[in-house]
């Protein structure tokens, strides 16, 4: 996996292959974990805001408690230990 900063000549041919088999119109690469769960976190609040007509600013995420994967802005907010955050 190549970070999407830098520049890749074939990240857009992968990108491209994956969507096409699997049914898919868009792709997002990530180069970790906590990178995917921030992603998920900023989609699954588009998706509730678009499919299921969430007002803004009243969206939630429920979280797992006893989490931790990694030291992002959401990550650190999700965490229940207090000596992760």
């Amino acid at each position: 996996m190549c970070s999407r900063s830098l520049l890749s000549t074939s990240l857009a041919d992968n990108a491209e292959f994956l969507c096409e088999y699997l049914g898919y119109d868009k792709f997002l690469s990530a180069n970790s974990g906590v990178e995917a769960c921030e992603a998920a976190c900023k989609l699954v609040r588009k998706w509730g805001h678009t499919v299921k007509g969430v007002p803004d600013n009243t969206a939630s995420i429920v979280m797992m408690n006893n989490n931790f994967w990694g030291r992002s802005i959401a990550a650190s907010g999700a965490c229940s230990d207090p000596t992760r955050g």
